[in-house]
């Protein structure tokens, strides 16, 4: 029987602001999960998907925690203040926030730039650690949203009056206006901590064979609602991360 759902918004106050997180919150409770969020356009397109499984896992009883970084979306700050350690210590207070309202040890899933936040609060607390899409190399990151910046802002389909390349403005990193340290952070790191399960990746697989849907790498990418996930991939994802974070199935780590 499905566990009933509630969400909760919440402000969490830190060091110079406040994080805005969302709990879905079910009605008795086996397991929780903290997600650690991507950023800038990739947090905007993956924000409905993940609400969604959310919720999914909420039915499932495992206590969903999301969080924006300050600097995006409904936290305080601007992007042009983002730091790499502000970040973690943003996940910090997620992670103490959902510690505090359930006294079970939490499981975490970074998604993109997220993996990169969250990975040594995993390592030095020793929490179980998954990642979806996960950024491995952020200066090959750095580059290649430049590239699709600079190809975006020349595309004449949406730009049709265009008559001369156009270049991004100073500072500018996918949409947002960020200072010259925060590209250094992002530039510099690595993953270097290895996910437990990496959702995409086909060769860590529950005993099942559970595999990613592929609609749902791309949808993470690049908004198409054409490609929108339907109901029963949503589902198959919820089934399967619950049953990480309970730890009710075995996982191929070769």
């Amino acid at each position: 029987m499905l566990a009933e759902v509630s969400i909760e918004a919440c402000a969490v106050p830190v060091a110079d602001g406040h994080i805005m997180t969302v709990l879905a919150a079910p009605s008795r409770v086996r397991g929780t999960l903290l997600i650690a969020p991507p950023l800038f356009n990739e947090l905007h397109c993956s924000y409905p998907l993940f609400a969604r499984i959310a919720r999914e896992l909420a039915e499932r009883s495992i206590a969903v925690l999301r969080f924006d970084y300050r600097g995006c979306g409904d936290s305080s700050g601007i992007a042009a203040t983002l730091r790499l350690d502000a970040m973690r210590e943003d996940a910090d207070a997620a992670l103490a926030q959902l510690s505090k309202r359930y006294d079970i040890t939490p499981a975490v899933l970074g998604v993109r730039m997220g993996a990169l936040v969250v990975q040594s609060l995993c390592k030095s607390k020793a929490l179980r650690f998954a990642a979806w899409q996960p950024i491995v190399d952020g200066a090959e990151w750095v580059a290649a949203t430049d590239a699709l910046t600079l190809a975006q802002i020349n595309e004449l389909p949406r730009y049709p009056f265009l008559r001369h390349k156009r270049k991004p403005m100073p500072l500018e990193f996918a949409g947002e206006h960020v200072s010259t340290a925060f590209r250094g952070d992002m530039a510099a790191s690595t993953l270097r901590y290895a996910p437990e399960w990496v959702l995409d990746d086909p060769t860590r697989l529950l005993e099942n064979g559970y595999a990613l849907p592929t609609r749902l790498h791309a949808w993470i990418e690049k908004l198409d609602l054409t490609t929108m996930a339907s109901g029963s991939e949503i589902s198959g994802v919820a089934d399967a991360i619950s049953s990480w974070v309970l730890q009710e199935a075995q996982w191929n780590a070769s």
